[in-house]
Order: C-alpha cells, then structure tokens, then sequence
C-alpha cells in the first residue's frame, strides 16, 4: 500500500505535496529559503506516509533532518543534492530541463530510493 502511496506522490506530484516548485525556481531562492522549501516538502510527504506506516514517516524526517556532523548534511540533503547536480549537468548537455523538473518528485524519487519502497 505504501509502495502506492509514494508512487502516486511521484505521479501527481506537487499537487499531493506542497506548491509546486521547479528546480530552476529554487535554485533562484537563497539557500535559507531552499531549507525550509525542503523542510515543507519533507514533513509534507513523511505526514501523508505516516497515516500508513508511522515508523517510515518519522525515519524519512529523521532522514533529512539528522546530519552525522555539524557542519555536514544529512544523508537525505547529501542524496538529494547528488540528483540536483545530476539534473544540473543534463541540463548543460541539453538533456534536461531545469523549468520542467519538481523538486517535490525529486525528493519522493529521493526517498523511494532510500527505502527501497
């Protein structure tokens, strides 16, 4: 059923998630509001995940939120900044379009990947 779930976030997307926002339109954002973008997505998905499997909702917030260090992201952030330079450089290949992809379905994609759900 969870399995569903996530996959029906990354098919409808944003509109299930929070206001849509391409990846072009948060990297034009400063690096505080990109954190609370993803805080909002983040809780968003883990709330609707919860209704179903409450372990897996708060491990995907623990996920993002619980950095090993200081001064290092946490392994959710570090996983989805790798998807963000992989569509940054297909985008310079001309493989990708910045306007067109949504950071909410990267995230699900993200934890999808994670969980192997």
């Amino acid at each position: 059923m969870l399995k569903y779930l996530l996959c029906g976030l990354l098919i409808a997307g944003p509109a299930t998630l929070a206001h849509a926002t391409t990846l072009q339109e948060f990297q034009a954002q400063s690096p505080e509001a990109q954190g609370r973008f993803i805080s909002r997505a983040v809780n968003v998905l883990a709330t609707k995940v919860q209704a179903q499997n409450p372990q897996l909702g708060r491990a995907i917030v623990e996920y993002f939120a619980n950095a090993p260090h200081e001064h290092e992201p946490s392994p959710g952030i570090a996983d989805l900044m790798v998807q963000v330079m992989a569509a940054e450089r297909l985008a310079t290949e001309g493989k990708a379009d910045l306007s067109k992809i949504q950071v909410e379905s990267m995230i699900a994609y993200v934890v999808r990947q994670h969980f192997k759900v």
